[in-house]
């Protein structure tokens, strides 16, 4: 068992996220990164899977990742698109979250995303980095997470 809290792939129970980040040649940020999703979940222990893709890596992006107990698989094909699905086709978890590994979590957001979807409410990251929320069944109210008293 890894000292990170990502259900690598010796865990048998139920996954509730898979987040996927596709790398190429990621190591100078791929750590943050992966430090970031950590912190993130830490609310659900052997419930979050790390799957890196790794498209035509040339560096260190592959051990770094394996350092965090990620799950490592590769795609070489140049579409984008595509290497995502191939990290969606090995993901085991209820719910699939996709990051750059350019990129990083705020703490909280995976628990702000299960509390969300139990809601029935959609959700998607906006251009400035906020979890934003679309309440279910009507398409034309948005609203910050962070002020829940607009639903």
């Amino acid at each position: 068992m890894s000292n990170t809290p990502f259900a690598g792939p010796e865990v048998q129970g139920e996954i509730k996220f898979s987040i996927l980040i596709p790398a190429h040649n990621e190591e100078k940020y791929i750590t943050k990164c992966l430090q970031s999703i950590a912190a993130a979940a830490e609310s659900f222990p052997d419930q979050v899977e790390e799957i890196v893709i790794l498209n035509r890596c040339t560096d260190t992006t592959e051990e770094i990742a394996k350092s965090y107990n990620c799950i490592v698989i590769h795609d070489d094909r140049k579409n984008l698109s595509q290497i995502r699905n191939a990290g969606a086709a090995a993901a085991r978890g209820e719910i699939l979250v996709t990051i750059d590994a350019d990129s990083q979590m705020t703490a909280g957001m995976l628990t702000e995303m299960d509390r969300l979807l139990s809601l029935g409410t959609y959700i998607m990251r906006g251009h400035n980095g906020q979890i934003r929320a679309n309440v279910s069944g009507d398409c034309g109210v948005n609203a910050h997470v962070d002020d829940p008293a607009r639903f």
